[in-house]
């Protein structure tokens, strides 16, 4: 993004600095056709380029949403197994404690590339709207996660309640077994 910046701003003052009329000891050379077609393409330049950062920014942002979507739809997916519930609880301490923190870097980012994008950029509705649910993603996340927990316990206390009327359930076919 800073290398685009600086080759931006070269363009443009390269474009100031070629004066419109040189004079030399026998000729007077016209370059006002040379200045404005070296402008043209220098505008075409800086579109281009800024158009290939505009569209790098909004995949990123996508990528990042979709991240979060992942992360939410593992989250609130109950666990059927106690074999899920114990892969859900890795899944969300890696989340908590590596997916997370990179999450928030690669949003930091974002805003970086917003502040200088917002500048030089219109903006469409779609990536308006792509901006906002990226920079809010982080405070959606938070009560997935507390909904996690509740949905962790609700299926553990299942869980621990299914094995106590299995256990109870063999030990009468013990007794059973043993009154024979």
């Amino acid at each position: 993004m800073l290398k685009t910046q600086e080759f931006l701003v070269l363009i443009m003052t390269l474009r100031q600095e070629i004066s419109s009329l040189e004079y030399f000891e026998f000729v007077r050379l016209d370059c006002e056709s040379v200045r404005r077609g070296l402008g043209d393409a220098a505008r075409k330049l800086s579109n281009l380029l800024l158009q290939n950062v505009v569209d790098t920014y909004r995949r990123e942002n996508s990528r990042i949403c979709t991240e979060f979507e992942k992360i939410e739809r593992v989250a609130l997916n109950a666990p059927r197994s106690t074999r899920e519930m114990i892969e859900l609880g890795e899944f969300m301490l890696s989340v908590k404690n590596h997916q997370m923190v990179e999450l928030q870097e690669e949003i930091e980012e974002s805003k970086r590339h917003l502040l200088y994008l917002i500048d030089v950029h219109i903006f469409s509705a779609e990536d308006v709207a792509l901006n906002t649910a990226t920079l809010a993603w982080p405070d959606r996340v938070r009560p997935v996660f507390e909904q996690n927990t509740e949905i962790v316990e609700d299926c553990k206390a299942k869980f621990e309640d299914n094995l106590q009327k299995k256990s109870e359930w063999i030990v009468r076919e013990l007794e059973k077994l043993s009154a024979r």
